[in-house]
């Protein structure tokens, strides 16, 4: 493989794990936005328990999403020689 095939293999391989890495934010993001509100009354009972339930079934879907997308780009994460490759 040609020093400039070597780059261009590194390049893809970031621009892949860049791809994965806006859809693990995304998710994540999601997951914090659903987690950033539990409203509980002045009794110190939950408010609205099914939609704190709804709350979480999203945000551990969206957990999951992140996790998943991980897990597909598992071993695909560049090292720094890749990155010293890439640049």
């Amino acid at each position: 493989m040609s020093k400039e095939q070597k780059r261009a293999a590194a390049r893809a391989r970031v621009r892949a794990s860049e791809k994965v890495t806006d859809a693990v934010v995304a998710a994540w993001n999601e997951a914090q936005n659903e987690l950033s509100i539990c409203l509980v009354n002045g009794l110190g009972v939950l408010d609205e328990p099914s939609a704190t339930a709804g709350r979480l079934r999203r945000a551990k879907a969206a957990i999951e999403k992140a996790q998943a997308a991980m897990r597909e780009h598992a071993g695909q994460w560049p090292t720094k020689e890749v990155y010293d490759t890439a640049d």
